[in-house]
C-alpha cells in the first residue's frame, strides 16, 4: 500500500459518494444473513469502519470500496447517510490484493470464490506474488 497516503484516521463519507469495486471477489451473499445484519445496523449503525481509496475521472463518486461492501449496502438500505471509513491511496493492484485478503480471511467465502480470488489474483499481478 502507499505510504504517503497511508492513514488510520477514519473519515466519515457520505454513502452516496462511494462506489462498489466491480473487482469484489465475495460475488454474492446468504440472504438470511445479511437480512439479520441489516436489523444490526438499524440498531447499532455501522460499527467498523470500511475501508476506501481516492478514485479520480467519476462525476458522481470519490471513493471506492476496497473492503466492507456488505457493511455499506447494509447503511445505503438502512438509508444510513454516512459512513465510517478508511482512505487509502493504493493501485488497481494493491486495491485487489487487499480485498482478496480482507475476504479469505472470512470464513463465508465459499470454497468457489477463494479459488476465483486466488486465480485472478495470480492472473493479474503475473503469477509473481
Amino acid at each position: 500500500m502507499s505510504a504517503t497516503h497511508d492513514t488510520t484516521d477514519i473519515k466519515h463519507l457520505p454513502v452516496s459518494r462511494i462506489r462498489r469495486n466491480p473487482d469484489n471477489p465475495r460475488k454474492g451473499r446468504n440472504p438470511e444473513r445479511y437480512e439479520h445484519f441489516k436489523q444490526s445496523v438499524m440498531a447499532q449503525g455501522i460499527l467498523q469502519p470500511i475501508l476506501v481509496r481516492p478514485i479520480e475521472g467519476d462525476p458522481e463518486h470519490d471513493f471506492e470500496i476496497v473492503a466492507g461492501e456488505t457493511r455499506w449496502q447494509a447503511a445505503t438500505d438502512c438509508g444510513i447517510e454516512v459512513i465510517p471509513a478508511l482512505v487509502r491511496a493504493m493501485s488497481d493492484e494493491e486495491a485487489r490484493i487487499a480485498a482478496a485478503v480482507e475476504n479469505i480471511q472470512r470464513s463465508d467465502m465459499t470454497p468457489i470464490e477463494e479459488a476465483n480470488a486466488a486465480a485472478e489474483l495470480l492472473r493479474q499481478t503475473g503469477n509473481d506474488h
